[in-house]
């Protein structure tokens, strides 16, 4: 409904009751106020996209907010700072290209969280990132050590709106996860140390997936302390140079390689540099899919150890 600016209603007879659990608001971009925000208790799914100004009051929307159990928002243009402490009941959050959202506190601060999806997000983690830096309290991190170890977070999808710079500093360490899929990190050639020791803390993690992150040479070199990872899929790495210098995860059962450097193939095959790296493997899949004169020529190649 892109030509909708003003919703009204009458106040003896709303349009939706208390008990409204479920609500799609979908390309209102006019859209001034929606005026049953804060009485919606029992909302437990909230979905929206292409916002209108409406979105702005979200914030101060406690009850609603407090009990919502999934929350979806995409592309999103209007300046709007969220708090993750609001969201005590929030289970599966999908930010998608939100370019003015930010949390005024870190991710491991949503209490619940199992499931997240963070792209195209630049300034999500901006307000925390600055306060950590500048030395003050940072919202969330006056957590003790035994409530960080009960994060519930499992599954996180993200890109360079959570897996870049300071950023990383303002995650939290995240023991439970167990699935981890970043892309589209540009610039990015290596990680630092402090990104290593990052990942080395992942001790949960069972399937990790690095995609599009064309500007990547080289893989975290702590992947080789992480005792609980059995899939490893790395998709559109152009200018990766090699697999990390020490072995991969002793219990890795698949290794999946699509799109990346032309010679991974050889590099990965019996007798090339990486084959002692992988060697223990039992599953590796190697595809390579290049444009060929306007049409695709696509070829896979498939190792088992047995």
């Amino acid at each position: 409904m892109d030509q909708w600016v003003e919703w009204t209603e009458p106040a003896a007879a709303p349009m939706f009751p208390g008990c409204l659990k479920k609500l799609q608001l979908e390309c209102c971009q006019l859209l001034r106020q929606f005026p049953r925000f804060p009485h919606l208790p029992a909302l437990q799914e909230l979905n929206i996209s292409m916002p209108g100004s409406y979105i702005l009051a979200l914030p101060g929307c406690p009850q609603a907010l407090a009990s919502l159990k999934t929350l979806k928002i995409e592309y999103c243009d209007h300046s709007c700072v969220l708090s993750a402490h609001e969201f005590k009941s929030l289970q599966h959050l999908e930010l998608i290209k939100c370019q003015g959202l930010r949390l005024a506190d870190s991710i491991q601060c949503f209490s619940n969280l199992r499931s997240a999806r963070v792209e195209g997000c630049p300034q999500l983690l901006a307000l925390a990132a600055t306060t950590a830096s500048e030395g003050g309290p940072l919202v969330g991190h006056d957590v003790d050590e035994r409530k960080q170890l009960h994060q519930p977070l499992s599954h996180l999808r993200t890109d360079h709106s959570l897996m870049s710079g300071d950023y990383f500093s303002t995650i939290g360490k995240l023991p439970g996860l167990r699935s981890l899929w970043f892309s589209d990190m540009p610039g990015i050639t290596h990680f630092s140390d402090e990104q290593e020791l990052w990942f080395q803390q992942l001790t949960s993690l069972e399937r990790l997936s690095v995609v599009d992150c064309t500007s990547l040479r080289r893989l975290p070199s702590s992947l080789c302390a992480l005792p609980s990872m059995t899939m490893l899929l790395l998709s559109g790495l152009r200018n990766l140079q090699s697999l990390p210098e020490h072995a991969l995860p002793p219990k890795l059962q698949e290794l999946r390689i699509r799109n990346c450097a032309e010679d991974m193939l050889d590099r990965v095959s019996k007798d090339g540099a990486d084959w002692p790296k992988v060697a223990h493997i039992p599953y590796i899949q190697v595809l390579h899919t290049a444009n060929l004169v306007g049409h695709i020529k696509g070829e896979t190649i498939v190792v088992q150890n047995i």
